[in-house]
């Protein structure tokens, strides 16, 4: 329990791992992160990948790509153990397809948008009904994966359209998500496709 209470408190203090803004502290979540990983022999395989999962976006958004390749490669090991026992309790949601999410966002911190595009395609591809919140976080991610690879009418596109999604499930979390990846487009603000997505988002707001 002591390693579990480390994951969710690292999430507390840390931005990484909800991507939500700059009003984390990084450092101190890794450093909970690795408190909670120096349980990993009691620890489910599931609860194991999270925490890989979670360091790998830290160090991402740091920029320590070595270290976010190395943190990557133990989350795939940990998800590759993942059995049946544990698709119940509180790690029941973790599988492949939310650590492609991970994987996609971090290659979009290390600025890798075609590495970002392959792996959130990869997690579009792998979730099912029951990964619908999985599924919209990776829209975001991949939105800002294309916008980063030169494709802005596809990105402003793709938010647009899981911003609508977001918005009519009530999924503040992933509205919060969305409305970063707005805010990455500052740089392309004067653009058509840039302004009706404001506009759209706007209108939506609104209602």
């Amino acid at each position: 329990m002591g390693g579990i209470a480390r994951i969710f408190e690292s999430n507390l203090r840390s931005d990484a791992a909800t991507l939500l803004g700059p009003d984390g502290d990084i450092v101190i979540g890794l450093r909970m992160l690795r408190e909670a990983a120096a349980f990993g022999n009691i620890l489910p395989p599931a609860a194991r990948a999270r925490i890989s999962a979670e360091q790998a976006q830290g160090y991402a958004v740091l920029e320590l790509a070595r270290e976010c390749r190395n943190a990557l490669a133990m989350a795939h090991r940990a998800v590759d153990e993942i059995g049946e026992v544990d698709r119940t309790g509180l790690f029941s949601d973790w599988n492949a397809a939310r650590l492609h999410v991970y994987e996609g966002t971090c290659w979009l911190f290390l600025n890798e948008p075609r590495k970002a595009i392959a792996a959130l395609e990869a997690a579009l591809r792998a979730t099912g009904q029951e990964d619908r919140n999985v599924a919209l976080a990776a829209r975001v991610d991949l939105a800002s994966a294309y916008v980063l690879d030169g494709e802005l009418g596809e990105g402003c596109r793709l938010i647009g359209e899981t911003y609508e999604s977001l918005m009519a499930m009530g999924n503040q979390r992933g509205i919060e998500r969305a409305q970063r990846a707005i805010e990455r487009l500052t740089p392309w603000r004067a653009e058509r496709q840039v302004r009706e997505l404001e506009r759209r988002v706007a209108a939506m707001t609104a209602q």
